[in-house]
């Protein structure tokens, strides 16, 4: 899935935040999965493998949880 498509899911799961949406980013860290930035400043993780398998995490709760797994 390109990044584009999984940002195109975002804004169909999530059309309220798309609005303040700042700028997106591909997700270096996982695939098809973009990073997020409101133009508040908040930063978002959208992670999607299907219809019913997605996620939606701030950036903080999202790298948290990487370096979970590395132990």
């Amino acid at each position: 899935m390109t990044p584009k498509s999984v940002y195109d899911w975002f804004a169909l799961c999530f059309p309220h935040y798309v609005k303040h949406v700042e700028s997106w980013k591909p997700n270096p860290h996982e695939k098809n999965s973009v990073v997020i930035k409101q133009t508040n400043g908040s930063q978002f993780v959208f992670s999607y493998k299907s219809k019913f398998d997605w996620r939606f995490e701030t950036l903080k709760s999202y790298t948290k949880n990487l370096k979970c797994k590395g132990d």
